[in-house]
């Protein structure tokens, strides 16, 4: 587990904070952590770091940075500001391995959901989150690379 890189994707500092507290508790190490609050800089963190594992909230704002030029993706965020979807879509189109964990307060017949879930979600956690929850998905993800 020490070379799984893991992004957290949550507008919230509270989960953000319960879900790296987790991470950490199973022995996953700080320095293989990384944060991200919009859809934006999901994507951005995402190519910079290249992680494993991705924790995805999906309802996310979207905040473009002034002054740039968006891509006609980032279009799409913009006009859809709540759905983190198409930014999945982004990082399984670059890592088709990525494992994703849906954690929404969104019930599992969302809409969204369920196409995260048909398209291959590792796991799911309804909020609010719980260390048990966390500590599970690091155990299929140890079952998994064994």
């Amino acid at each position: 587990m020490a070379d799984l890189k893991f992004l957290i994707v949550e507008d919230s500092p509270v989960v953000r904070l319960a879900i790296r507290s987790g991470l950490i508790q199973v022995k996953v190490s700080p320095d293989a952590i990384w944060e991200a609050e919009t859809s934006d800089q999901a994507i951005e963190r995402f190519d910079e770091v290249h992680p494993d594992v991705v924790f995805l909230d999906i309802n996310l704002p979207v905040v473009r940075p002034a002054g740039t030029n968006p891509s006609s993706f980032l279009d799409f965020l913009t006009a859809n500001p709540e759905d983190s979807v198409p930014a999945v879509r982004h990082m399984l189109a670059v890592n088709p391995k990525l494992k994703v964990v849906v954690c929404t307060g969104n019930p599992p017949t969302d809409p969204r959901v369920r196409e995260l879930i048909m398209g291959g979600a590792f796991h799911f956690i309804q909020k609010p989150v719980h260390l048990g929850k966390i500590h599970e998905v690091v155990e299929a993800l140890r079952k998994e690379s064994t």
